[in-house]
Protein backbone atom coordinates (compact mmCIF):
# COMPACT_ATOMS: atom_id res chain seq x y z
CA UNK A 1 0.00 0.00 0.00
CA UNK A 2 1.09 3.59 -1.13
CA UNK A 3 -0.29 6.36 0.23
CA UNK A 4 0.10 9.95 -2.08
CA UNK A 5 -1.53 12.85 -0.26
CA UNK A 6 -2.18 15.61 -2.81
CA UNK A 7 -0.99 19.44 -1.67
CA UNK A 8 -3.02 21.64 -3.54
CA UNK A 9 -1.16 23.20 -6.30
CA UNK A 10 1.73 21.29 -6.23
CA UNK A 11 1.77 17.82 -8.66
CA UNK A 12 -2.00 18.59 -9.31
CA UNK A 13 -4.03 16.76 -12.23
CA UNK A 14 -0.69 15.79 -14.00
CA UNK A 15 0.02 13.21 -10.83
CA UNK A 16 -3.34 12.07 -10.84
CA UNK A 17 -3.16 11.26 -14.46
CA UNK A 18 0.34 9.54 -13.81
CA UNK A 19 -1.08 7.31 -11.28
CA UNK A 20 -4.78 5.88 -13.01
CA UNK A 21 -2.30 5.68 -16.74
CA UNK A 22 0.00 3.16 -14.40
CA UNK A 23 -1.92 1.92 -11.56
CA UNK A 24 -5.41 1.50 -12.84
CA UNK A 25 -8.25 0.17 -10.76
CA UNK A 26 -5.19 -0.37 -7.32
CA UNK A 27 -5.45 3.27 -7.20
CA UNK A 28 -8.31 4.56 -5.50
CA UNK A 29 -8.98 8.44 -5.21
CA UNK A 30 -10.10 10.28 -2.44
CA UNK A 31 -12.58 12.49 -3.29
CA UNK A 32 -14.93 15.18 -2.65
CA UNK A 33 -16.21 15.37 -6.18
CA UNK A 34 -19.55 13.59 -7.18
CA UNK A 35 -18.10 11.56 -10.33
CA UNK A 36 -15.69 10.03 -7.26
CA UNK A 37 -18.30 8.74 -5.13
CA UNK A 38 -17.60 5.17 -6.18
CA UNK A 39 -14.15 4.86 -5.64
CA UNK A 40 -13.32 2.52 -2.92
CA UNK A 41 -10.98 5.02 -0.62
CA UNK A 42 -13.99 8.19 -0.86
CA UNK A 43 -16.26 5.51 0.22
CA UNK A 44 -13.92 4.64 3.12
CA UNK A 45 -13.51 8.28 3.62
CA UNK A 46 -17.21 8.56 4.42
CA UNK A 47 -16.93 5.77 7.25
CA UNK A 48 -13.61 6.86 9.03
CA UNK A 49 -15.20 10.29 9.20
CA UNK A 50 -17.97 8.45 11.03
CA UNK A 51 -15.57 6.70 13.30
CA UNK A 52 -16.01 3.29 11.34
CA UNK A 53 -12.04 2.96 10.91
CA UNK A 54 -12.30 -0.77 11.01
CA UNK A 55 -14.87 -1.08 8.13
CA UNK A 56 -13.06 1.13 6.17
CA UNK A 57 -9.97 -0.68 6.44
CA UNK A 58 -11.80 -3.77 5.17
CA UNK A 59 -13.60 -1.84 2.41
CA UNK A 60 -10.48 -0.49 1.06
CA UNK A 61 -8.72 -4.51 1.41
CA UNK A 62 -11.70 -6.09 -0.24
CA UNK A 63 -11.29 -4.09 -3.13
CA UNK A 64 -7.86 -4.93 -3.45
CA UNK A 65 -6.44 -1.34 -3.36
CA UNK A 66 -2.65 -1.15 -3.50
CA UNK A 67 -2.72 2.91 -3.97
CA UNK A 68 -4.65 5.79 -2.21
CA UNK A 69 -4.51 9.12 -3.01
CA UNK A 70 -6.02 12.19 -3.01
CA UNK A 71 -6.16 15.91 -0.40
CA UNK A 72 -7.58 13.84 1.79
CA UNK A 73 -5.03 10.70 1.80
CA UNK A 74 -3.68 11.31 5.17
CA UNK A 75 -7.40 10.58 6.89
CA UNK A 76 -5.64 6.72 6.21
CA UNK A 77 -2.28 6.96 7.61
CA UNK A 78 -4.24 5.62 10.92
CA UNK A 79 -5.44 2.64 9.03
CA UNK A 80 -2.22 1.81 7.09
CA UNK A 81 0.77 2.76 9.08
CA UNK A 82 3.28 0.61 7.92
CA UNK A 83 2.22 2.08 4.39
CA UNK A 84 4.60 4.25 2.74
CA UNK A 85 3.48 8.29 2.34
CA UNK A 86 4.25 10.31 -0.67
CA UNK A 87 3.64 14.19 -1.50
CA UNK A 88 4.56 17.00 -3.65
CA UNK A 89 6.63 19.97 -2.62
CA UNK A 90 6.71 23.25 -5.14
CA UNK A 91 7.95 27.02 -4.12
CA UNK A 92 5.69 28.02 -1.04
CA UNK A 93 4.94 31.18 -2.34
CA UNK A 94 4.08 30.40 -6.15
CA UNK A 95 1.96 28.01 -4.50
CA UNK A 96 0.00 30.15 -2.32
CA UNK A 97 -0.52 32.12 -4.91
CA UNK A 98 -1.95 29.85 -7.64
CA UNK A 99 -4.37 28.34 -4.57
CA UNK A 100 -5.35 31.80 -3.99
CA UNK A 101 -6.28 33.17 -7.12
CA UNK A 102 -8.65 29.59 -8.10
CA UNK A 103 -10.43 29.87 -5.08
CA UNK A 104 -10.71 33.24 -5.92
CA UNK A 105 -11.64 32.27 -9.01
CA UNK A 106 -13.75 29.21 -8.50
CA UNK A 107 -16.60 28.88 -5.84
CA UNK A 108 -15.64 25.77 -3.34
CA UNK A 109 -18.60 23.80 -1.71
CA UNK A 110 -16.16 22.79 0.37
CA UNK A 111 -14.19 25.00 2.72
CA UNK A 112 -15.29 28.21 4.62
CA UNK A 113 -12.12 29.86 4.02
CA UNK A 114 -12.28 29.01 0.32
CA UNK A 115 -16.02 30.31 0.28
CA UNK A 116 -14.95 33.40 1.72
CA UNK A 117 -12.00 33.97 -0.39
CA UNK A 118 -14.18 33.86 -3.36
CA UNK A 119 -16.59 36.30 -1.93
CA UNK A 120 -14.18 38.66 -1.16
CA UNK A 121 -14.45 38.27 2.44
CA UNK A 122 -10.86 36.97 2.99
CA UNK A 123 -7.86 37.66 1.26
CA UNK A 124 -4.32 36.39 0.69
CA UNK A 125 -3.10 36.99 4.25
CA UNK A 126 -6.40 34.92 5.38
CA UNK A 127 -4.77 32.21 3.53
CA UNK A 128 -1.11 32.99 4.04
CA UNK A 129 -1.94 32.48 8.04
CA UNK A 130 -4.13 29.61 7.41
CA UNK A 131 -1.70 27.49 4.72
CA UNK A 132 1.37 29.01 5.06
CA UNK A 133 2.79 26.63 6.90
CA UNK A 134 1.10 23.20 5.55
CA UNK A 135 4.40 21.34 4.28
CA UNK A 136 5.78 21.87 7.92
CA UNK A 137 2.30 20.62 9.57
CA UNK A 138 2.30 18.03 7.17
CA UNK A 139 6.25 16.46 7.38
CA UNK A 140 6.09 16.87 11.41
CA UNK A 141 2.99 14.77 11.36
CA UNK A 142 4.87 11.99 9.17
CA UNK A 143 7.74 12.08 10.90
CA UNK A 144 5.63 10.12 13.48
CA UNK A 145 4.30 7.74 10.85
CA UNK A 146 5.92 3.92 11.10
CA UNK A 147 5.93 3.62 7.47
CA UNK A 148 8.04 6.06 6.30
CA UNK A 149 7.58 8.97 3.54
CA UNK A 150 9.03 10.89 0.68
CA UNK A 151 8.60 14.29 -0.78
CA UNK A 152 8.78 14.58 -4.31
CA UNK A 153 9.90 17.82 -6.08
CA UNK A 154 7.33 19.39 -8.99
CA UNK A 155 10.84 20.78 -10.02
CA UNK A 156 12.82 17.45 -10.08
CA UNK A 157 9.45 15.48 -11.86
CA UNK A 158 11.52 13.88 -14.17
CA UNK A 159 13.65 12.11 -11.51
CA UNK A 160 10.26 10.92 -9.40
CA UNK A 161 9.15 9.44 -12.54
CA UNK A 162 12.05 7.89 -13.32
CA UNK A 163 11.78 6.27 -9.39
CA UNK A 164 8.49 4.78 -10.33
CA UNK A 165 10.26 3.45 -13.54
CA UNK A 166 12.85 1.50 -11.98
CA UNK A 167 10.74 0.64 -8.47
CA UNK A 168 7.53 -0.54 -10.56
CA UNK A 169 7.76 -0.97 -13.85
CA UNK A 170 5.09 2.47 -14.63
CA UNK A 171 6.13 4.15 -17.49
CA UNK A 172 5.26 7.85 -19.41
CA UNK A 173 6.25 11.33 -17.03
CA UNK A 174 4.29 13.57 -15.26
CA UNK A 175 2.81 16.10 -17.89
CA UNK A 176 4.07 19.23 -18.39
CA UNK A 177 1.50 21.35 -16.67
CA UNK A 178 1.08 25.65 -17.32
CA UNK A 179 1.63 27.49 -14.23
CA UNK A 180 0.94 30.74 -15.93
CA UNK A 181 -0.65 32.86 -13.17
CA UNK A 182 -4.68 33.57 -13.90
CA UNK A 183 -4.85 36.89 -12.70
CA UNK A 184 -2.15 39.16 -14.57
CA UNK A 185 1.29 40.26 -13.05
CA UNK A 186 0.59 43.82 -11.75
CA UNK A 187 -2.70 42.19 -10.21
CA UNK A 188 -0.35 39.57 -8.15
CA UNK A 189 2.12 42.19 -7.89
CA UNK A 190 -0.68 44.32 -5.95
CA UNK A 191 -1.78 41.77 -4.17
CA UNK A 192 1.63 40.98 -2.63
CA UNK A 193 2.50 44.58 -2.11
CA UNK A 194 3.22 45.46 1.57
CA UNK A 195 2.60 42.02 2.63
CA UNK A 196 6.29 40.58 1.34
CA UNK A 197 7.93 40.46 4.46
CA UNK A 198 5.10 38.70 6.48
CA UNK A 199 4.57 36.40 3.72
CA UNK A 200 8.06 35.53 3.81
CA UNK A 201 7.83 34.92 7.79
CA UNK A 202 5.13 32.82 7.21
CA UNK A 203 6.61 30.69 4.62
CA UNK A 204 9.83 30.27 5.65
CA UNK A 205 9.68 26.82 7.21
CA UNK A 206 7.87 25.46 4.31
CA UNK A 207 10.85 27.08 2.16
CA UNK A 208 13.55 24.85 4.79
CA UNK A 209 11.60 22.23 3.48
CA UNK A 210 12.00 22.77 0.15
CA UNK A 211 15.06 23.67 0.19
CA UNK A 212 15.95 20.64 2.35
CA UNK A 213 14.33 18.14 -0.14
CA UNK A 214 15.71 20.15 -3.30
CA UNK A 215 19.37 19.20 -1.77
CA UNK A 216 18.45 15.51 -1.76
CA UNK A 217 17.17 14.80 -4.56
CA UNK A 218 20.46 16.82 -5.85
CA UNK A 219 22.40 14.59 -4.02
CA UNK A 220 20.65 11.35 -5.07
CA UNK A 221 19.65 10.33 -1.21
CA UNK A 222 15.89 11.22 -1.90
CA UNK A 223 16.82 9.11 -5.13
CA UNK A 224 17.59 5.93 -3.01
CA UNK A 225 14.94 6.59 -0.27
CA UNK A 226 12.10 7.06 -2.80
CA UNK A 227 13.24 3.03 -4.31
CA UNK A 228 12.99 1.34 -0.93
CA UNK A 229 9.71 2.65 -0.29
CA UNK A 230 8.00 3.01 -3.50
CA UNK A 231 8.64 -1.55 -3.35
CA UNK A 232 5.49 -1.19 -1.36
CA UNK A 233 3.06 -0.03 -4.26
CA UNK A 234 1.20 -1.54 -7.00
CA UNK A 235 2.60 -2.63 -10.01
CA UNK A 236 1.95 -1.18 -13.79
CA UNK A 237 -1.38 -2.47 -14.63
CA UNK A 238 -2.78 -0.65 -17.61
CA UNK A 239 -6.18 0.65 -16.45
CA UNK A 240 -9.93 0.05 -17.97
CA UNK A 241 -11.30 1.88 -20.72
CA UNK A 242 -13.06 4.12 -18.94
CA UNK A 243 -10.17 5.42 -17.17
CA UNK A 244 -8.32 6.06 -20.26
CA UNK A 245 -10.62 8.20 -21.52
CA UNK A 246 -10.84 10.46 -18.74
CA UNK A 247 -7.00 10.69 -18.76
CA UNK A 248 -7.07 11.92 -22.64
CA UNK A 249 -9.42 14.14 -21.55
CA UNK A 250 -7.34 15.25 -18.59
CA UNK A 251 -4.23 15.83 -20.77
CA UNK A 252 -6.71 17.76 -23.36
CA UNK A 253 -7.17 20.03 -20.80
CA UNK A 254 -4.04 20.76 -19.72
CA UNK A 255 -2.97 21.58 -23.12
CA UNK A 256 -5.77 23.66 -23.94
CA UNK A 257 -5.14 25.28 -20.48
CA UNK A 258 -1.45 26.72 -21.77
CA UNK A 259 -2.87 27.60 -25.03
CA UNK A 260 -4.99 29.82 -22.92
CA UNK A 261 -2.72 30.94 -20.00
CA UNK A 262 -4.42 29.29 -17.60
CA UNK A 263 -3.46 27.87 -14.49
CA UNK A 264 -5.39 24.71 -13.63
CA UNK A 265 -2.85 23.17 -11.23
Amino acid sequence: MLISIHIPKTAGTAWRLMIEANAGLQASFVSVEARDRDDAATRALALIDSGRENEARTLVEDAGCQMIHGHRADAFLKLFPNAPAIFWLREPKPRLLSEYTHLKTFKREEGKLGQAIHAGAADLGDLARARGQIYTRLESRLDEHPGGYIAMLTERADQAAQAFHAALGWRGHLARRNVAPRMSSATLDALVDGQNEALDEILASDRRIHDQWRQRWDSGEAGERAMALLQAGPRRQPPPLRHYLRRLAGIGKERLGRALGRDWR
